[in-house]
């Protein structure tokens, strides 16, 4: 039976008249939605997990690390005399003064942070912090001062200035571990630049008053000049005609007239620069100063929960949709008819308090309840395909722990309420797991032909017989024993014997004891437990070989949540 898939499309068996047919899954269909509602409903308790996860490791986080404190002040820049409608340019040149370096140097130096250990020693890891870091010779030279450029980088760093919306005001804030520090140095820069601002402004009209003094001495000369050539014309030129000395004269005149013209206007603009150095009209200031904070600006602790929470919801929201996407785990009857092309014969609910990994080895079968007769489907699907006196029955799973073990028990006991002879064998040799449960009866002695099947069978007080072994050691192979000659010889005593024989064996995928033993059996019922079988693992379990899928009467889902069940 060739294995090759056509292109992409997913392969899918079903029952036919003594052969395989195959189809092929619906594409086409967008299952984008179905998989983010699967994610989410069948795996909440991984997504909650991450979710937990990121709020513990942020709460650490948080713990671990020193809080900071900010404290701001309010400014008032100095935008110039005389330029009401200062534009964007002015604003943002007074922005870089209050980040500049020459700032900075005078607030450190006034407050003397030069040797403040918060910005001139290397920041400690916050496991350092908490137990410190001992008095190591390494510890000791780590501590060392780093240098004035780092103490001016990491005080820029921890200051912060931001206009307020379209005015003159700006927020000068200043951040540090001590609220007394953050709330001093941003007073300290705001006082600085305030001093700078009114330095400048106060150099800025004597350097103005100055030129005006110089260029009023020009002028008063040039006035004086030109008035006493006015003067020396009226009195002289008396070679010149009257029209020329007329001319003369008043062009004298004019040019004096222009130059007091000039002199009164520099005289006015002088006085008002005056005016201006006595009591400047734009001068920077603090509008309200800082105090020390109460409470801490980082971490934020909420801030930091709900991204820590969000980032483990997706990080779990995303790993459990691709395991949904990849793994597409058996939940429903449709799935196993749809993405496995065999019958589905029910589901067997999970039942409430059962222990997945019991303590105890040796404790008994889960004895179910049938009320959706999940088992009695299967029963009815063998008899249908079981037309001998004897049926024998093999209990298969694509891996080990998705209860056949169980599925085998409970049909044996079904079996057995009918009133018939029925013979339950616990042929997985790699894991006995009824062997290690039930009464004793020994399996290898009819197997190595030291016994008889009627001297290796114990009677079960639930109205069957039962052969199996306690140990999983074997001197052959698993696989070799049940496909030699004495298995097929104690199968075929066991149909002379009995009405049913149930065997519980390996994991297909696990081990290669089904296939060689594959043709023994008259039915083969396939356990999938629910929200953990992949299909395509089912799938790949049922084409292992064509004895196994021309025998495989069904599958049934174990394992089921959601339905509240209790032991027999």
């Amino acid at each position: 039976m060739t294995r090759v898939w056509a292109g992409m499309s997913k392969p899918a068996i079903t029952r036919g008249t003594g052969k395989i047919v195959r189809r092929t899954a619906r594409h086409g269909v967008d299952e984008s939605p179905l998989l983010l509602w699967e994610a989410l409903k069948w795996h909440k308790g991984m997504i909650f997990g991450w979710v937990a996860a990121g709020i513990a490791v942020s709460a650490t986080g948080v713990l671990l690390t020193r809080p900071h404190y900010t404290a701001t002040v309010e400014l008032l820049l100095g935008v110039g005399s005389g330029n009401a409608a200062a534009n964007a340019a002015v604003v943002e040149s007074q922005l870089k003064t209050l980040k500049s370096d020459r700032l900075a140097q005078s607030v450190i130096d006034r407050l003397g942070l030069w040797n403040d250990p918060e910005l001139s020693q290397p920041t400690s890891l916050p496991l350092e912090q908490l137990f410190g870091n001992g008095n190591s010779r390494e510890a000791m030279a780590a501590t060392e001062s780093v240098g004035r450029e780092t103490v001016l980088n990491r005080f820029k760093e921890a200051t912060t200035v931001a206009r307020s919306g379209r005015s003159f005001v700006v927020n000068v804030s200043f951040t540090s571990t001590r609220p007394q520090t953050a709330a001093a140095a941003a007073n300290a820069l705001a006082a600085e630049y305030v001093d700078y601002q009114s330095i400048v402004q106060t150099r800025g009209v004597e350097q103005t008053g100055e030129r005006l003094e110089a260029r009023i001495l020009r002028l008063r000369e040039k006035l004086a000049a030109a008035t006493a050539a006015v003067e020396r014309q009226k009195n002289g030129g008396k070679q010149a005609s009257d029209a020329e000395r007329q001319d003369a004269l008043r062009a004298l005149e004019s040019d004096a007239q222009t130059y007091r013209s000039i002199y009164e206007a520099l005289l006015a603009r002088y006085a008002r620069s005056v005016h201006e150095r006595a009591s400047p009209l734009t001068e920077a200031r603090i509008i309200s100063e800082a105090v020390p904070p109460s409470r801490w600006s980082t971490p934020r602790v909420t801030v930091v929960l709900l991204l820590a929470a969000s980032a483990g919801g997706f990080i779990g929201f995303a790993l459990a949709l691709r395991r949904e996407h990849a793994a597409r785990p058996v939940r429903s009857l449709e799935q196993i008819e749809r993405e496995i092309g065999f019958p589905a014969l029910g589901i067997v609910p999970l039942v409430h308090g059962r222990r997945l990994h019991p303590a105890q080895s040796h404790a008994p079968p889960l004895l179910l309840h049938d009320r959706d007769d999940a088992l009695r489907g299967i029963k009815l699907a063998v008899d249908e395909v079981c037309r001998a006196d004897c049926c024998v029955i093999g209990v298969v799973s694509a891996y080990q722990g998705e209860g056949k073990s169980t599925v085998a028990f409970n049909l044996s006991v079904l079996e057995a309420e009918s009133r018939r002879r029925v013979l339950l064998i616990d042929a997985n040799l790699h894991r006995p797991m009824l062997g290690r449960s039930l009464s004793l009866g020994t399996l290898l002695a009819p197997l190595e032909g030291s016994a008889t099947l009627s001297d290796s069978i114990a009677r079960s007080e639930l109205g069957f017989d039962f052969i199996g072994e306690r140990s999983a050691e074997t001197p052959v192979h698993p696989a070799v024993l049940l496909g030699s000659p004495a298995m097929r010889d104690l199968i075929s005593s066991a149909r002379g014997l009995y009405d049913c024989v149930v065997c519980d064996l390996p994991n297909i995928l696990g081990h290669a004891d089904v296939r060689a033993a594959a043709d023994l059996f008259d039915a083969l019922v396939l356990v999938a437990e629910w929200g953990r079988t992949p299909t395509a693992a089912a799938t790949r379990a049922v084409l292992k070989s064509t004895a196994i899928s021309d025998r495989l009467v069904g599958v049934i889902i174990n394992k089921a949540p959601g339905a509240k069940r209790t032991n027999a």
